[in-house]
């Protein structure tokens, strides 16, 4: 029974030496290809042609290339498929294939068709994005693009949890005043930071946007008002990173501007 529209089950497949068939040579089958080998699957090619980079993948990434159509059985032991020629008879033959040996099939040509749903993926580090757009594959490309930008850049937090030991400061300026002027560095730090020592003159907008376990230390030192002396600024920060905290000094402007870095 085809799928119904929008109604997935979100899954990551561990498909490292596993075989996965992909049938077809296309550019479609390179974009796979190349997808399954980040996940370290073991592929095969079955197609009579291939583009020059399918080619080149199975001569140095260990891709086998079968160099004829496909047939019955190419499936044999697959735990997943890939239908990508330009024959849609062709591909309906895989996937009844896939179908009867209860191996998950994607079609290239024919998403209601097929048994599973490539989401588009995007990588950050150890950290892989899958958004399926229901149906429209666009959305779903903007969506990850959109994500993948703002871990990049930090205006998407990714609190990865990681060992106590390894704490450390950075030292960030907040520029000029526009908190959208703030480098990607700079976000990405505070992103990430666990203790923030701030001062009235950092962007107070980039303190309100922090996630509430962030413990912020207001450092301020007011024109004849109340201050926190320097030498005890630096014992907090020397503390909380011997703690094995991610502390950010944020400051405002350029911190190594005057000395005052």
């Amino acid at each position: 029974m085809p799928p119904e529209s929008g109604t997935v089950y979100p899954v990551g497949l561990r498909l490292r030496d596993r075989l996965v068939v992909v049938v077809g040579g296309g550019r479609v089958a390179h974009r796979r290809v190349a997808g399954l080998l980040e996940a370290r699957a073991r592929v095969v090619v079955v197609s009579p042609q291939v583009t020059p980079a399918v080619e080149s993948l199975a001569a140095s990434r260990g891709v086998t290339w079968h160099r004829r159509p496909y047939r019955p059985g190419d499936l044999r032991d697959a735990w997943y498929a890939v239908a990508a020629t330009d024959d849609p008879a062709v591909n309906a033959a895989v996937a009844a294939e896939a179908e009867d040996a209860r191996i998950f099939c994607a079609r290239a040509d024919d998403r209601a068709a097929s048994s599973v749903w490539t989401p588009a993926v995007g990588r950050q580090g150890e950290l892989v994005i899958g958004v399926h757009g229901g149906g429209d594959p666009q959305r779903a490309i903007g969506v990850r693009d959109a994500i993948v930008a703002g871990l990049t850049d930090g205006s998407v937090g990714d609190r990865a949890a990681r060992p106590a030991p390894g704490g450390s400061v950075v030292l960030v300026g907040g520029g000029p005043g526009d908190p959208g002027l703030i480098t990607v560095r700079g976000r990405q730090a505070l992103a990430h930071a666990d203790v923030v020592v701030a001062d009235h003159l950092g962007p107070q907008s980039l303190l309100a946007s922090l996630p509430p376990e962030v413990e912020i230390v207001d450092a301020s030192k007011l024109p004849r008002g109340r201050f926190m002396a320097q030498e005890r600024i630096n014992a907090l920060l020397v503390e909380h990173a011997r703690a094995g905290k991610r502390v950010v000094r944020l400051k405002g402007g350029d911190p190594f501007v005057f000395g005052r870095g």
